[in-house]
């Protein structure tokens, strides 16, 4: 490794300078139990202590009453980030549009068996092994690790930015923001659900709302086919009812949702098109 590649690690590990992960969670097909969790401890997190960063993932954020707010902050206000893009997931995708609207440095890695997207592909990514093997993980390592400190080095200018190449005038958050008064109404409704939800009890439905039989037994989480997981309290979005909370999760894949917009409502899990926010 060349000289000055150590130097500027040695100097980024003396500032404690942290890399946001935004990758895939809960397990999917094809890959194995715990395979994303092999990636990080394995590939992201050696590479970002070899360049001088210490790795972190949304997950690693403190918990609120409103976690969603939190990690949307963190998105947008984290210096640098990688972003794996194996198995395309949602969530994933969603926050890598955040950080490419606001023009915010961000690595893309993904895995030899994830086919580029179509309307990325035009953007530098580093490949990594799904397999894992140890001779080709440690090439990674080094790969990913010089591309984080070159971003570093390229003091503003962006190399891999949608933004740069479109040549647009990048979005911008005020440093104040005043919420309207839909949005503290509602942030106001989920803080009230979850109260209830930890007492035991929950809102009465709806007089329009799909009837339900009560559950013999309560599930702790539901996962979608791409494998993120649902859990009570999680703030979801539908592109019919929009912005709402999980209040309940019963067997056979039934989800009880509190909307903004209608109030509650039961979904089947498998053919609705929630996406975990």
């Amino acid at each position: 490794m060349r000289k000055e590649y150590e130097q500027e690690g040695q100097e980024n590990t003396q500032q404690e300078k942290r890399c946001l992960v935004i990758m895939p969670v809960a397990d999917s097909t094809p890959y194995e139990s715990g395979h994303f969790k092999r990636v990080y401890e394995y590939i992201i997190k050696p590479a970002c202590a070899k360049a001088g960063l210490m790795a972190y993932k949304l997950e690693d954020v403190q918990r609120t009453n409103h976690i969603v707010i939190n990690k949307l902050r963190e998105v947008t206000s984290a210096e640098i980030a990688i972003c794996d893009l194996s198995s395309k997931n949602s969530e994933v995708l969603y926050k890598l549009g955040i950080r490419q609207g606001l023009d915010l440095p961000t690595l893309l890695i993904k895995d030899t068996l994830t086919a580029k997207i179509f309307d990325i592909r035009g953007l530098l990514d580093v490949e990594y092994d799904e397999t894992l093997r140890v001779d080709r993980v440690n090439k990674t390592i080094e790969e990913i690790a010089e591309t984080l400190l070159s971003m570093y080095e390229s003091k503003g200018i962006r190399t891999n930015s949608i933004i740069s190449l479109l040549g647009i005038q990048k979005a911008e958050i005020k440093n104040k923001v005043d919420l309207s008064s839909e949005a503290n109404i509602l942030l106001e409704a989920i803080s009230g659900v979850k109260d209830q939800i930890l007492k035991g009890n929950h809102p009465p439905q709806t007089s329009d709302a799909e009837p339900a039989a009560e559950p013999k037994q309560k599930e702790l989480n539901w996962v979608d086919s791409e494998g993120n997981k649902f859990q009570v309290g999680d703030v979801v979005t539908h592109p019919k009812f929009g912005l709402g909370i999980l209040v309940d999760i019963i067997p056979d894949g039934l989800l009880r949702v509190k909307f903004n917009t209608i109030g509650l409502k039961v979904l089947r899990g498998e053919v609705e098109k929630l996406v975990l926010l």
